[in-house]
């Protein structure tokens, strides 16, 4: 390292050469003494991070409407597609298009297709989900006015009863309906039904159906 002075003794300038590299250590400089504009230029868009040997690093910019995932301990971030739930193929609905009584319990076939997603199957009323997840499925019954078949009802899984599920009402030979909505949880090959006993109304314009989505992991 050398001092410049010029003529008159002013010092001008210093002249280094032939340092170390790491000369500049952490102990030099003073808190909060790096600004934004000596920093070196990057790529607009990237973030800084640091890699897995703790060196500084770059995630690369991601394109529109992607999000910053971590991908865990000793990883990179990255970005990446937001994941969603596809609830068109995880999701039914039904309709009852002749009516039905069931005098003694029995699977109610609601099984007129408005909509089956790409993961459900349906026989006989009986639907199978594909996927794993929280599923809200919503019932709606209306009996046939002329009869005296009592409803009562569960929405099921696996052939067993789900507690808060029954649909029920003492028919006087009346019309009457009522409604049931539940979030239950399934893996896949689940199956879910209404089961029980009643007169249920039925035919192109019917009140009678369900409907059953995927609506979350």
């Amino acid at each position: 390292m050398a001092i410049v002075i010029n003529g008159s003794g002013t010092v001008t300038g210093i002249s280094v050469g032939g340092l170390p590299d790491d000369i500049v250590d952490a102990g030099t400089l003073a808190d909060n003494a790096v600004g934004l504009a000596q920093m070196a230029g990057g790529t607009d868009g990237n973030i800084i991070t640091y890699d897995t040997s703790g060196n500084p690093a770059v995630v690369a910019t991601g394109s529109d409407g992607q999000v910053l995932t971590s991908a865990g301990a000793d990883a990179v971030p990255a970005f990446e597609a937001v994941a969603g739930i596809d609830c068109d193929a995880d999701a039914w609905h039904y309709y009852m298009g002749t009516s039905q009584e069931n005098s003694s319990a029995a699977v109610f076939d609601i099984g007129t297709a408005v909509s089956t997603g790409s993961n459900i199957t349906e026989s006989g009323g009986v639907i199978t989900v594909g996927t794993a997840g929280w599923y809200l499925i919503t019932v709606d019954a209306g009996n046939w006015g002329n009869d005296s078949t009592a409803t009562d009802t569960h929405i099921r899984k696996n052939n067993t009863n789900i507690a808060n599920s029954r649909i029920y009402w003492a028919n006087a030979a009346s019309y009457a309906g009522k409604s049931r909505t539940i979030i239950i949880e399934a893996s896949a090959s689940d199956t879910f039904d209404v089961y029980g006993t009643g007169y249920w109304y039925g035919d192109s314009d019917t009140m009678v159906g369900w409907t059953g989505v995927r609506i979350g992991a």
